[in-house]
């Protein structure tokens, strides 16, 4: 049993934890309250001292929508960045979430662009609840940002995105992908050090009139580069610009497994009328040295599948597939898009040998359904990657020999429906069909691409 003197010393004790409990509230709270009062009367409080650190990004923080009302088409592509910024008033901590809205309005019937634009939204959060105290929204100015000593980030592995609309028999498919660099300016506090966003966007246009010939009948390319000011988590920049070079001569290339997106695969599938167009796009990075100066770049070669189908018929009309390459400085420094070329590789059989399959990738497969009536059409691919290296062999490094390939296997299915058949299956088709295409590795250039038809089954309803 407590003394009478242990029981005066334990309420002492409790009275004195008490007193330091409220002093630090009564010193505490009146800097949340300014702080929390000011974001009640004027939105989201003054903040700085932001950081940029990789491991908070996310993994896919590009998406895109295109839509189209009458004769404008419509592309909004949005970014998010997420910034570890304090208060000026109270320091608290706070997480702010930097999201970049660029929007590309197009006339459908003359392809002109009608407005390009880009905007910013910041969300800020306290760190300590995650409580949001509000968001601003501001228009970067289009000014050039002097930048230096930028580096690559690779944290993206999900860095793109696709989309295709129609109007009457035009269809435009737009394909957007995202690169980050950080630029240090060697200053002690960081105030100065910048952090460097570019898209490229390919579209693609069609005139399905042309069926059976080939529809595509134009290719734009833009590109966008935005700058933000890290020490602010501030946009200072966004810059449209249309790129209309090509690539100087390259050559010298390198591809690494591990330099490669986890998710390089995209797919979309449209119907008009009875044609049903799927177009499939997939990416690779190589690393290449321009002939005059012998600079490396970042190589990164699209390749674009298409086939065209009658829902009525089911036959396949047309089979396509086109490359685009773009080139990028590696430093953002030395500037953004070097040049795109665009080509039709051949359909030749190329001989292979001692191929083995890369893993690097995570997310090899998508899948789509249209209809139309009762008939339904669901596609499905998947990818597969071989490095095939001949008698010259390979270094330990990973850099090619000249007559090394790269091999993307694409296995794509097709189940046909009819759902006037129900409570009976209704599957009256389905189909594999195999796309082969081989990249020379030594000068990052898809040599050729074969469709080869492989029957599963194929009957009828009785």
């Amino acid at each position: 049993m407590e003394t009478s003197h242990e029981q005066r010393l334990r309420k002492c004790l409790g009275i004195e934890f008490g007193a330091l409990l409220l002093l630090a509230f009564v010193i505490v709270q009146p800097l949340m309250q300014t702080t929390l009062a000011q974001v009640n009367q004027e939105g989201v409080p003054p903040y700085g001292d932001c950081t940029f650190n990789a491991a908070d990004q996310a993994e896919d923080p590009v998406s895109m929508n295109t839509v189209r009302s009458g004769k404008v088409a419509k592309t909004v592509l949005t970014e998010k960045e997420i910034f570890r910024c304090f208060t000026e008033q109270g320091n608290l901590p706070l997480i702010v979430h930097v999201n970049t809205v660029a929007e590309i309005y197009e006339n459908m019937t003359t392809r002109d662009i009608v407005l390009k634009q880009a905007e910013v939204i910041a969300c800020a959060k306290l760190n300590a609840t995650g409580a949001l105290l509000g968001c601003d929204g501001y228009k970067p100015t289009t000014d050039t940002i002097p930048l230096g000593d930028c580096n690559e980030e690779t944290y993206i592995t999900h860095p793109q995105e696709m989309n295709t609309v129609f109007r009457g028999n035009t269809v435009k498919t737009i394909e957007a992908e995202k690169w980050v660099w950080t630029c240090n300016f060697g200053t002690s506090a960081l105030i100065d050090d910048k952090k460097v966003e570019q898209y490229i966007i390919k579209e693609i246009w069609e005139d399905l009139r042309n069926l059976p010939d080939n529809p595509v009948e134009e290719r734009n390319i833009e590109s966008l580069r935005c700058v933000t000011l890290i020490d602010e988590a501030f946009v200072e920049s966004c810059q449209f610009a249309s790129v209309t070079g090509g690539l100087p001569e390259y050559g010298n290339c390198i591809f690494v497994a591990s330099g490669q997106y986890e998710d390089p695969l995209s797919m979309n599938t449209i119907r008009k009328g009875d044609i049903v167009k799927t177009v499939i796009a997939e990416k690779e990075i190589f690393r290449c040295d321009l002939v005059q100066g012998g600079t490396q770049f970042i190589t990164e070669v699209t390749t674009i599948a298409e086939i065209y189908e009658d829902i009525a018929s089911q036959f396949v009309i047309r089979k396509d597939v086109e490359v685009i390459t773009c080139g990028l400085f590696e430093n953002a420094d030395q500037g953004g898009v070097l040049g795109c070329d665009d080509y039709i590789p051949t359909t030749d059989q190329i001989p292979l040998a001692n191929c083995n399959a890369l893993t690097y990738l995570t997310h090899p497969q998508e899948m789509n359904t249209v209809s139309k009536g009762k008939t339904v059409k669901t596609i499905e691919i998947q990818k597969e990657v071989f490095r095939c290296n001949f008698s010259d062999g390979e270094d330990p490094e990973g850099d090619a020999f000249p007559d090394d390939k790269k091999v993307e296997q694409y296995i794509i299915s097709e189940i046909w429906e009819d759902l006037s058949l129900l409570p009976d299956d209704p599957v009256v088709l389905e189909f594999v069909e195999g796309l082969t295409c081989v990249t020379l590795v030594d000068l990052a250039f898809v040599e050729s691409c074969r469709y080869e038809f492989a029957p599963l089954q194929e009957f009828l309803p009785e």
